[in-house]
């Protein structure tokens, strides 16, 4: 036994010292063996027939092996309505919020320390069951008198799958929904959002009046004074760039684009079209960093909805 012992260690000392001595430029000469032809054969076959991975790859060779962006560009392009189409098909998203995003860099979080403010949003360490059951208590204990912080903190992390919790736009909803009866502006965007696109719930369960109802909420002024109070604000942050808290209150974005969505579709009985107070909406929305609002602009000046009207897209 000893004797076969002995062989086994030596014969893995050879095999070792011989793995060590293999240059890289022969394992590389190893893999050129293989038939690149054959594989964008396949690729391109697979790429005709609509799979994913492999309009990434093609898309991704011909644009930084061969840097010929004219061919990559129908690659890419066919990938995205591959992955638009699967969004937009899926009961609860319809395209309209970001997959889960966590991003943990733990490194980062070791040198600042796991509640260090420091860390960006997305890169906080994972709350404990103990924690999140903790703050369904504290939402749901007293239906008259929540605690909207926590409400409006579980709803975040529901609507965006943060600190390990699974994404799930129905308890998004839910928690935005009780943060936002409790005068919670912020979430009474959300909330408003989650009911024009249907997030969360089947489009039989959407409610533009109720999104209506959160949109006003969020929007403590009329249009030209949430204007004026975001400029003032700008004036404000520029005098003191170290501010972090301002006495200014300020119109909520999403609030901002939501009514800007009511206005350009209208509803029934309650709000007519009017493209020129949609724009309005969103311009205000865009300059407050909503990415939506720029969207929605730029399909307007493209002739959404618009293509009709009196108003000429710029």
């Amino acid at each position: 036994d000893d004797g076969d012992h002995e062989n086994y260690n030596n014969n893995h000392r050879k095999k070792k010292k011989s793995l060590n001595s293999t240059s890289s430029s022969s394992i590389h000469q190893d893999f050129s063996s293989f038939s690149h032809d054959e594989a964008l054969i396949r690729w391109h076959m697979a790429a005709m027939d609509g799979n994913l991975e492999s309009l990434v790859v093609l898309g991704h060779r011909y644009l930084n092996h061969e840097e010929r962006c004219d061919i990559a560009l129908p690659f890419l392009e066919s990938a995205a309505h591959v992955i638009i189409d699967t969004l937009e098909a899926h009961p609860h998203s319809r395209a309209k919020i970001s997959p889960p995003m966590d991003r943990h860099m733990l490194p980062e979080i070791h040198m600042h320390g796991g509640t260090s403010s420091t860390l960006q949003w997305d890169n906080k360490p994972d709350e404990s069951p103990d924690a999140i059951q903790y703050y369904h208590l504290l939402s749901t204990q007293s239906p008259d008198r929540p605690d909207v912080l926590a409400a409006y903190t579980l709803a975040h992390m529901y609507h965006y799958g943060l600190r390990g919790v699974p994404q799930n736009l129905t308890l998004a909803y839910r928690y935005y929904e009780i943060a936002a009866k409790a005068d919670h502006g912020e979430a009474a965007g959300q909330a408003g959002k989650f009911h024009f696109w249907s997030l969360g719930r089947s489009w039989r369960e959407r409610d533009l009046q109720q999104a209506h109802k959160f949109f006003l909420q969020g929007l403590p002024f009329e249009l030209e004074k949430c204007r004026h109070q975001y400029e003032s604000f700008l004036r404000e942050k520029k005098q003191d760039s170290s501010l972090e808290q301002s006495n200014i209150i300020v119109c909520d974005h999403p609030s901002l684009n939501g009514m800007g969505l009511l206005h350009l579709f209208g509803i029934p009985m309650i709000m007519a079209q009017d493209t020129a107070k949609a724009r309005a909406y969103f311009e205000l929305a865009k300059d407050m960093g909503n990415m939506d609002a720029s969207y929605n602009l730029a399909m307007m000046n493209l002739g959404h909805l618009t293509a009709w009207k009196d108003e000429v897209p710029v």
